[in-house]
């Protein structure tokens, strides 16, 4: 597997999800510290788009976490812990 494919996952599969009792689910993905997404699925998926870091191969769509971290961390959405 070559670094761009490490660094681009499908959503559900590349993230652990654990739903709070306000019914948000937290979206983590293991790496040097843990990246955590505090957003329902919806407003996840409207970040990524627009983000621009949706993209479809056939018919997946898949998202680059890279660039969809860097546009979360730029309004303040994305915690990460060491």
């Amino acid at each position: 597997m070559n670094e761009a494919t490490k660094k681009t996952l499908k959503l559900l599969d590349g993230l652990v999800r654990s739903v709070r009792r306000d019914s948000r689910i937290v979206y983590m993905r293991p790496g040097p510290a843990y990246m955590i997404y505090r957003l329902d699925p919806g407003r996840l998926m409207s970040e990524a788009r627009e983000s621009g870091a949706v993209y479809q191969v056939g018919k997946v769509k898949l998202i680059n976490l890279e660039t969809l971290e860097k546009h979360l961390e730029s309004k303040g959405l994305l915690e990460v812990m060491v």
